[in-house]
C-alpha cells in the first residue's frame, strides 16, 4: 500500500487546509472515538464506589506561655498538619470512632491541607458512609487538639517543676547566706560577700516566682471552628471531570487515528493525491450528486439540469476534448476507469451528449460488452450492438441507433462467449477506422482496466485515453497497476476526471460550484421549460432496406439541426452506390456541403 504524501507548498509554508481536509474526512472516526472515550468515562464512574468526604477546620493556638510576637516563628502549619496524619492521632481517633480499622489503614482515609497566610488546618476524611465520612474528620480533630492540649500540659508541668527546682535550690543558698551573715562581724569582708549574695539570691528567687506565676493553669491547644457534618453529595467519582477527561482523550486519540488512517489510505481525495501515481493532468471534477438528485446519476445531466455544477463539469471536460482534437487530431476517445463503478459509462455518456450540443457528429459505442450500460442512458435497445456487428451477425447501419439530436449510439449487444477476443480482432480495429472517418468524434466507453484483458484490446486503437476515477473510493495502488498495464500495450493515461467529488463548504471550488447553483434559481426561464429539460435524447431506429440502408429517420427534436444516419455499406461502392466487397461506411444521406 502506498502511503499519502501530503503536498507541502513552496518554501516552509504548511496548507493547514490540508490537514483540515483529514479532519473533515475522517470526521467519523474522530467522532467515534471521543464518544467510545466519553462512554468509558462515565462507565468508568458509575461502575466506582461513590465516596463521600467531610471537613473539619482546626485553628491553631500557639504553645502556651509562649510570648512571642510573630507567630510565624512560633507555628509551623505544615509540621502541625504531619502531627494530624501521625500514628498517635490515628490510634486516638481509632479509639473516638470504635472501628476495626489499625492506624494505618485509618490514615489512607485522611488528608489535610492549610490555608495559605492562616493558621487555619483542613482535616478531611473519606468513606463510602457520609455519616462515617463526618465522623473520621471530627474524630481526628479532637484527637489532634488532645494530644496538643496533654502535650501542652507537659511542657507546663515540666516548666513548673524545673523553676519550683530552681526555687529550692535558691532558698537552701538564702539560708547558708543567712547563716554566714549572722555569724560575721558588720563590716567585715565576710559580712558584705554574704550580704551582696543575699540581694541576688532575692532578685533571681523573686523573677522565679513571677515565672511561676505566669504560667497558665488551663492549656488550649486550639478549637475547631468548622465541625464535619455528613455530605450530601459524593466527592468520588467526579463524573463531569471524568467525562471531560475521556472526551479529551476521545477526540485526541481520533485525531491522531485520523491522520494514521489517513497516511495509510492511498484512496484519492484531491488532485494532489492523483500526483503520487500518476501524470495526467486532471481534465474536471464532476461534483458528488445528493439526495433526490442522485437518481439522475444514470441519465444525461447535461440534458437534465444544464445549469447544475455537474454539467458545467462536463462543459469542462468538453472543451478540453475539443480544444485536444484541434491540436493533436483526437477524433476516438477511450474512456475507462481502474474498476467497475466508478462513474466510467456516465461519463462517457455525458461528454458525448455535450459534444453532442455542438453540433459534433458523435458516436458513442459501448466497448464494454460484458455489462454494457450506455444505451440506457439514451433510451436505446441492447437487442444488437457492437458484439453483432463484430461477429457479422448484423450490419453496423442495422445496430447502430441515432438519438434526438446530433448522437448516434451503439450498444454493447448480447454477450458473446470470448469477449476480450472479439475486441481484440481485426474487425474491431476496421470498425474503429472507419467510423472515425464518418463522425467528428467517437467516445469509447472501455471496460475496466483491472480483472480483464478486454480493455487492454480496445485502448491500443483509441486516440486518446480518458480515466476516471471515483474520489474516495479509487485507490492508489490501482491506479499504478493501470499505468503498469497500459504500459505493457503500449499506450498511457491522456488525462483524468474525477468522478463524486464532495466539495466542503470553505474549500477549494465551493465558491465556484455554489456560483452555478445561484445561476440556476436566478437564472431559470420564467415560463414552461422545454421538454427536453426533463428528458434526455431518446434513440430511434429508423427503418431498414434490405442493403441496410436507411428509409427515412424520425425528426429531430426542437433546436436540433437535422443530419442523417450512417449506413454501413458492403464493399466500396461504385459511381453508382453499387458495393462490390469488403466493408466501409458510407453515409446514406449527407447534406450538401458534406457531400
Amino acid at each position: 500500500m502506498q502511503s499519502r504524501q501530503y503536498p507541502q507548498p513552496a518554501g516552509d509554508m504548511v496548507d493547514l487546509r490540508d490537514y483540515l481536509a483529514v479532519l473533515r474526512r475522517r470526521s467519523l472516526v474522530i467522532a467515534i472515538l471521543a464518544i467510545l472515550g466519553l462512554g468509558l468515562a462515565l462507565g468508568y464512574s458509575e461502575l466506582q464506589t461513590p465516596i463521600y468526604t467531610s471537613t473539619a477546620k482546626v485553628l491553631i493556638n500557639p504553645p502556651p506561655g509562649d510570648t512571642s510576637q510573630n507567630l510565624n516563628n512560633v507555628i509551623s502549619v505544615d509540621t502541625e498538619a504531619q502531627v494530624v496524619k501521625s500514628a498517635p492521632i490515628a490510634a486516638a481517633a481509632a479509639a473516638e470512632m470504635k472501628t476495626q480499622l489499625v492506624p494505618t489503614q485509618l490514615l489512607k482515609h485522611v488528608s489535610v491541607k492549610s490555608t495559605a497566610n492562616t493558621f487555619i488546618l483542613e482535616i478531611s476524611y473519606q468513606d463510602p458512609n457520609p455519616a462515617q465520612a463526618a465522623l473520621g474528620a471530627n474524630s481526628f480533630a479532637k484527637a489532634y487538639l488532645e494530644y496538643k492540649r496533654q502535650q501542652g500540659a507537659a511542657q507546663i508541668e515540666e516548666q513548673q517543676s524545673s523553676i519550683e527546682s530552681q526555687m529550692t535550690e535558691l532558698n537552701d543558698e538564702q539560708d547558708r547566706q543567712n547563716r554566714i551573715l549572722e555569724q560575721s562581724l558588720p563590716g567585715t569582708i565576710a559580712y558584705r560577700n554574704a550580704r551582696d549574695a543575699l540581694d541576688q539570691l532575692s532578685i533571681r528567687l523573686a523573677v522565679l516566682a513571677s515565672s511561676l506565676a505566669q504560667l497558665p493553669q488551663i492549656v488550649n491547644p486550639g478549637q475547631v471552628i468548622l465541625p464535619a457534618v455528613p455530605p450530601k453529595a459524593p466527592s468520588s467519582p467526579k463524573v463531569p471531570m471524568n467525562a471531560a477527561v475521556g472526551l479529551f482523550l476521545g477526540l485526541f486519540v481520533g485525531v491522531v487515528a485520523a491522520f494514521l488512517l489517513d497516511r495509510m489510505d492511498d484512496r484519492i481525495h484531491r488532485s494532489s493525491d492523483l500526483e503520487t501515481y500518476l501524470d495526467a493532468p486532471v481534465l474536471a471534477f464532476v461534483p458528488h450528486v445528493k439526495g433526490r438528485d442522485r437518481e439522475r446519476v444514470s441519465q444525461l445531466i447535461v440534458h437534465l439540469d444544464p445549469r447544475s455544477p455537474v454539467a458545467e463539469a462536463y462543459r469542462t471536460i468538453r472543451a478540453s476534448v475539443l480544444s485536444m482534437g484541434d491540436r493533436r487530431d483526437i477524433k476516438v476517445l477511450g474512456i475507462t476507469s481502474p474498476i467497475q463503478g466508478e462513474g466510467k459509462s456516465m461519463t462517457s455518456a455525458n461528454i458525448a451528449a455535450a459534444l453532442g450540443q455542438t453540433d459534433k457528429r458523435v458516436l458513442v459505442l459501448s466497448a464494454d460488452i460484458r455489462k454494457p450500460r450506455i444505451h440506457e442512458f439514451f433510451g436505446a435497445s441492447n437487442d444488437q450492438g457492437l458484439s453483432d456487428v463484430l461477429e457479422g451477425q448484423v450490419s453496423f447501419s442495422e445496430a447502430v441507433e441515432r438519438t434526438d439530436g446530433n448522437i448516434w449510439v451503439l450498444a454493447g449487444g448480447r454477450f458473446p462467449a470470448q469477449p476480450a477476443e472479439l475486441l481484440q480482432s481485426p474487425a474491431m480495429a476496421e470498425l474503429l477506422a472507419a467510423v472515425r472517418k464518418q463522425f467528428d468524434f467517437v467516445v469509447v466507453d472501455c471496460p475496466p482496466v483491472l480483472g480483464l484483458a478486454d480493455c487492454l484490446a480496445v485502448l491500443p486503437l483509441v486516440d486518446a485515453i480518458l480515466l476516471v476515477v471515483q474520489a474516495g473510493k479509487t485507490r492508489g495502488g490501482a491506479i499504478l497497476e493501470v499505468g503498469d498495464r497500459l504500459d505493457r500495450v503500449g499506450v498511457s493515461v491522456d488525462a483524468v476526471v474525477m468522478n463524486d467529488v464532495r466539495v466542503t463548504r470553505g474549500g477549494p471550488g465551493h465558491r465556484a460550484y455554489g456560483y452555478y447553483v445561484a445561476s440556476e434559481e436566478y437564472l431559470r426561464p420564467v415560463g414552461p421549460r422545454r421538454a427536453l429539460r426533463f428528458a434526455p435524447p431518446r434513440a430511434t431506429r429508423p427503418a431498414t432496406g434490405p442493403n441496410g440502408s436507411a428509409k427515412g429517420a424520425e425528426a429531430p427534436s426542437r433546436d436540433v439541426e437535422p443530419a442523417e444516419r450512417p449506413t454501413l455499406v458492403t464493399g466500396p461502392s461504385t459511381s453508382n452506390g453499387e458495393a462490390v466487397g469488403g466493408e466501409v461506411l458510407a453515409p446514406s444521406k449527407l447534406p450538401a456541403d458534406e457531400a
